[in-house]
Formats: structure tokens, sequence, C-alpha cells
């Protein structure tokens, strides 16, 4: 093959990943790190320790949005209808029931907000961003559309 071809289809694949994700407001890609979180399980955590707020800042450089407030994370996601907000409520709390892990949500008018925390430890633990990272994924399929 030839080294023109290769860059033409790497370049047509990578396009192609930023359309799908496209959100109507931002470009936004899903990185592979939170790809890869997204990927793991929640596990049992009542032994954890909460991460520290440091520890907890630095696992968010790979969320997008994210912000600490009150020994949780936090994110507003924003729709064009109100009904793509419900439907992802309801893919996250799915995702939330197999996880046994579950967010605070708030449905609002095209907005829904994403909130987690681990009760168990009385913090932050690693449960708390796989699901945070499992959000992104699921905002991206439904806001892919």
């Amino acid at each position: 093959m030839e080294k023109g071809f290769l860059w033409k289809a790497s370049f047509s694949r990578n396009l192609l990943v930023i359309l799908t994700i496209y959100s109507g407001r931002d470009w936004e890609m899903i990185s592979e790190t939170t790809r890869l979180l997204a990927s793991k399980k929640c596990g049992p955590c009542k032994d954890a320790a909460p991460f520290s707020v440091e520890e907890a800042s630095e696992r968010l450089n790979e969320l997008p949005g994210w912000a600490i407030q009150s020994g949780s994370i936090t994110k507003e996601f924003r729709f064009k209808s109100y009904l793509s907000g419900l439907e992802f409520a309801c893919s996250l709390g799915r995702i939330a029931e197999l996880e046994d892990h579950h967010p605070d949500m708030i449905v609002g008018w095209r907005r829904v907000t994403v909130t987690l925390s681990t009760h168990a430890i009385k913090g932050l633990g690693v449960n708390d961003f796989i699901m945070a990272a499992k959000s992104e994924l699921e905002y991206s399929k439904i806001v892919g559309r």
C-alpha cells in the first residue's frame, strides 16, 4: 500500500470519529484514557480510602467538564431536546444498576446534572470516576446520533 493512501484512510477514520461524537455544542473527542476507564467494572469499596482532593483533581484531568463539589464530582450534560436528556438519564440508570454504583441525577429542560460520590467511604473513590467515564461514553452515543 502506498503512504498517501494510508494517510487518507487514517484521516477519514479520524474525521468520522470526530463527526460521530460532535455534540452540537462542542467538538469533543473521548480520549483513550476515558474509554479505558469506562471499560472497567465498579467493584466493592467498603475498605477503600477516599481520594484526597489532589488525587481526585488529577483524575478529573481526563474527564472534561467535571468538577469537584463538596466531596463529589458533578457535570451538567446538555441536550437538544428534553426527551434526549431523559433518554440519557434512563440509559445511565441502567448502567448504574449493572455497576451497582448509582449517581444522583437531576433532569431539567434539555439538561441532566449527574453527581457521583461513594457513600460507603464518605468521599470519592475509583467507582465514581469509572461511572463518570461511562457517563461520557453514553452521552456521546445519545448526542452523536
